[in-house]
């Protein structure tokens, strides 16, 4: 755990909103504990938040909650000592937001020394599981179907006739490939777009015109519609509302 629970050792999830407390509380009761969306609430938080969100939204992430603070907090302080990630492994979904926050990091310095942008693509390939291949999700096929059906988007070649393989950071200042499946959406060369758009240098994209970067912004604010509605489908909402419609 990184962040202001690191430099501080104090957990920036003390300091919510009565707006951000209630978007934690949605994404425990939302679903009556039938579909418990592990990634509304930073999503949420991150969209809507205020200081500190991305501090916010990440602890959120690596399993911190408003109950197991002081832990999230000693764990974070005595690096080595507890068994936290063993205790908070991540899953597909918890490892595709992750990466969305270090994206929005950007050029700022972050864990194990790297740069938002570098850390997010870790987190792509699943962080320290070390994947060879990013997983397949609902997300990426959505954002695959999403560019498909805009051939205004089809010059961005986000959807590749072949395997591609990136080079990525893996951790004690090694480095390893991961591969980008055929016919499945780049997240990587994704990502790489995002961080020229937004200043950063990166050799991934060599290909780069000034003139996509409108369409690189429209993919963004596709994707956080993508993974909202993902998070929150409408058939579990209603769903929730019948179910508290009849309690009453």
């Amino acid at each position: 755990m990184h962040y202001n629970i690191t430099k501080q050792g104090r957990s920036s999830l003390r300091s919510l909103t009565p707006s951000e407390s209630e978007f934690v509380q949605l994404s425990e009761n939302l679903f009556l504990g039938n579909r418990t969306s592990i990634i509304l609430a930073p999503l949420l938080i991150l969209l809507h938040g205020e200081q500190y969100s991305l501090d916010k939204a990440h602890e959120l992430i690596l399993g911190v909650n408003r109950k197991n603070i002081e832990q999230a907090e000693y764990a974070a302080t005595h690096p080595g000592k507890t068994s936290w990630s063993v205790d908070h492994p991540l899953n597909a979904d918890q490892d595709l937001l992750h990466a969305l926050i270090h994206r929005l990091e950007g050029e700022n310095i972050g864990e194990g020394g790297h740069t938002g942008f570098e850390n997010a693509k870790y987190w792509l390939a699943g962080g320290g599981k070390m994947l060879k291949s990013v997983e397949d999700h609902v997300v990426k096929d959505n954002l695959k179907e999403y560019v498909l059906k805009r051939k205004y988007l089809h010059h961005l070649d986000l959807v590749p006739l072949e395997t591609r393989t990136y080079n990525i950071i893996a951790g004690g200042g090694k480095r390893r490939d991961v591969l980008v499946k055929s016919q499945t959406f780049d997240f990587f060369r994704f990502h790489a777009m995002c961080e020229i758009r937004y200043g950063g240098q990166n050799e991934d994209v060599s290909d780069w015109k000034e003139h996509w970067s409108s369409s690189v912004d429209e993919l963004q604010r596709a994707e956080v519609e993508i993974i909202f509605k993902y998070c929150v489908p409408e058939s579990e909402i209603q769903t929730s509302l019948s179910r508290q419609k009849d309690s009453i």
